[in-house]
C-alpha cells in the first residue's frame, strides 16, 4: 500500500511538472508575440472632445481625437457602458466600456482602418483621470486580421481630455 501512494505521489509530482514547464512554455510563447517582427510597437497622444453629431451611444457619451505619434488615426469613439462599483461614492471611479472606429489610420506605410474595443477606469472628480484598454479586434484595408493592445492614460474634464498611447498592432 505505501508503495502504490508513493508511486501515486511521484506520477502526480511528474506531471504538474510537465504541466508547469508546458504552461510556462505557452506563456512565453505568448507574451512572446509582441516582440514578434509583424508587431509594430506604436506611441504618441491624442486630444479628444465630446461630440453629440452622429452619437449613437446608448448612454449619450462619443467623443472624437486624432492619434499622432506613428500611429496616426482619425477616432471616433462611442461609449456603450459606464458602471460604478460599490466604491464609487468614495472613490469617484467608474468603469467605462465602448468601440473606437479609426479611419485614415497610417502605420507603417500601411493605410487602412481599425475597429478598437475600449476598457477604461475613469476618475470623475479632480482631473479626471483615466486608463484605458483599446483591444484592436478587426482592421480594414491594408490592416486586415490586425491585432494588439493599445494603452492610453491621461485626462478628461468638462467634455475635453489628453492622453498618450503606448502599445503595439500586429499584423497577419
Amino acid at each position: 500500500m505505501f508503495h502504490i501512494v508513493w508511486s501515486s505521489r511521484r506520477l502526480l509530482a511528474r506531471t504538474a511538472t510537465i504541466l508547469s514547464s508546458l504552461l510556462w512554455l505557452f506563456t512565453v510563447v505568448g507574451f512572446g508575440q509582441t516582440h514578434d517582427p509583424k508587431c509594430i510597437r506604436v506611441s504618441g497622444f491624442y486630444e479628444e472632445q465630446i461630440v453629440s453629431t452622429g452619437c449613437t451611444s446608448v448612454i449619450g457619451l462619443c467623443t472624437t481625437y486624432r492619434y499622432q505619434g506613428n500611429l496616426v488615426a482619425d477616432n471616433f469613439f462611442t461609449a456603450a457602458t459606464i458602471v460604478p462599483t460599490a466604491d464609487t461614492p468614495l472613490t469617484g471611479v467608474v468603469f467605462a466600456t465602448g468601440e473606437s472606429i479609426l479611419t485614415n489610420v497610417h502605420i507603417a506605410g500601411k493605410r487602412g482602418a481599425l475597429t478598437i474595443k475600449n476598457a477604461a477606469v475613469f476618475h470623475t472628480t479632480g482631473d479626471g483621470e483615466l486608463l484605458d484598454v483599446q483591444t484592436i479586434v478587426a482592421g480594414a484595408g491594408d490592416l486586415i486580421g490586425a491585432t494588439g493592445v493599445i494603452r492610453a492614460v491621461g485626462t478628461f474634464v468638462n467634455g475635453a481630455g489628453r492622453s498618450v498611447f503606448d502599445g503595439f498592432v500586429c499584423l497577419p
